[in-house]
């Protein structure tokens, strides 16, 4: 089951959200906004399962826990870094994203109300 962390390990996870992040990147190259949205929010969500815990001493790995509350698995530093820089990018994405799906919206909604007024 997607998102269902307790029956998947961190780097099943990890790849889902990485593979989430390429569809949407392909979707934005396509012009077809509304559905990279969608795979970004898809990759955020993957990610969102996990919890850092601050402890200094798990430095460099981050100590996670499954939002399922399974015990805590530790990322390499290589998935840490990995979860961050997908997190940053989606985020980034969805920040352009956003605007121009509502623009988009915008001028559907104008058509539509100048199409009722002829």
């Amino acid at each position: 089951m997607r998102g269902d962390h307790s029956q998947s390990e961190p780097q099943e996870t990890i790849q889902r959200a990485l593979d989430f992040k390429s569809q949407g990147n392909q979707c934005y190259k396509e012009k077809k906004f509304r559905e990279a949205i969608g795979k970004y929010h898809r990759a955020l969500l993957e990610m969102k399962g996990f919890l850092a815990v601050s402890d200094a001493e798990s430095s460099p790995a981050l100590q996670v826990h499954p939002a399922c509350g399974k015990p805590s698995v530790r990322l390499t530093e290589e998935e840490r870094k990995a979860v961050e820089s997908s997190e940053v990018e989606c985020y980034n994405s969805l920040a352009v994203l956003l605007p121009l799906e509502a623009e988009h919206l915008c001028r559907k909604a104008i058509e539509y109300y100048d199409f009722m007024l002829d």
